[in-house]
């Protein structure tokens, strides 16, 4: 049995178990819900070591995941990300690193993708744009709804940029690739938020990458995984807009380096995130966990 989000739901897994002292339990861990125990719910630590040390193999989405879990057990947490389909071949909709709209006229199309909330950081991108406008003609389009979006826009027009900002919504598959088609450069400029929530993984940089996208982001939760600063992409303190504006002008001025840094980062994806890599993982970590329930039980040890 495979559980996800064990914190609250290490309970099915025992469920499971109690049916058949032979059922292996795998539990994931995403990151959120041991910073939310960490910082809000300390009187609920007891059940996080239990659901940590009642598994027969944990499993963790990034590298900053598996050490949040590590401090609570030292048995070994694998990285197990989600998988992502990076082709060998031609990028979606015949996009080429050569082609980016970045090197023909207009101006330079920033995209964001994901929901309004505050860890995603979207406020610290607007306030960015404001400083990079100050050197080149930019536009960012931001799609995606939540809860910000009325305070989202009016800091686009507290900062002067409004005239710049699209808010596009939630859109449609077709249009969504037209954003990423079209657009010059991928921003997630994540933060940790007030519940202590950040980016697990951040899985819509693999998206963005498959279209060929530079891509800069937030050196924060699981996000290093992805972009490795200066060889799959650029890295920036969480919640510094100079350093994130300094960044993509960085970007901007250098169109070749930022190519280099999209073929490298594809390769690296389909190296770690793809099927495959991800599927020979999974079948390792349940291989031990049986092969760990096995043992208790020849050795009479319950659940």
């Amino acid at each position: 049995v495979h559980v996800h989000w064990p914190v609250p739901h290490a309970w099915f897994g025992a469920l499971a178990r109690a049916s058949s002292e032979r059922t292996a339990v795998v539990s994931s861990f995403y990151s959120v819900e041991i910073r939310w125990i960490e910082r809000r719910l300390r009187w609920a630590l007891p059940f996080l070591r239990w659901s940590i040390e009642s598994a027969d193999g944990v499993t963790a989405i990034s590298t900053a995941t598996a050490a949040a879990v590590a401090r609570y057990t030292p048995r070994e947490v694998p990285v197990i990300p989600f998988s992502a389909a990076i082709s060998d071949g031609p990028r979606p909709d015949g996009v080429t690193a050569e082609a980016r709209p970045q090197e023909r006229a207009g101006p330079v199309r920033l995209l964001f993708v994901g929901r309004l909330v505050e860890r995603k950081g979207v406020h610290i991108l607007i306030r960015a744009l404001a400083r990079v406008r100050e050197r080149v003609d930019a536009t960012v389009t931001v799609i995606g709804d939540g809860p910000l979006a009325a305070p989202l826009e009016a800091e686009a027009r507290r900062v002067g940029v409004d005239p710049f900002v699209h808010f596009a919504g939630r859109v449609d598959e077709e249009a969504l690739r037209e954003a990423y088609r079209t657009s010059d450069l991928f921003i997630l400029p994540a933060v940790v938020d007030g519940k202590g929530d950040t980016e697990g993984l951040g899985v819509v940089l693999l998206e963005a990458i498959e279209f060929g996208l530079p891509l800069i982001a937030s050196d924060v939760g699981g996000i290093p995984d992805i972009v490795r600063h200066g060889e799959t992409g650029l890295l920036v303190p969480p919640g510094d807009a100079g350093a994130l504006a300094e960044a993509i002008s960085g970007a901007i001025g250098d169109p070749a380096a930022a190519r280099e840094r999209v073929e490298r980062g594809r390769a690296h994806m389909r190296e770690h995130f793809g099927l495959p890599s991800v599927v020979d993982r999974l079948l390792a970590c349940y291989g031990r966990a049986v092969s760990r329930r096995d043992g208790l039980e020849s050795q009479g040890v319950g659940p």
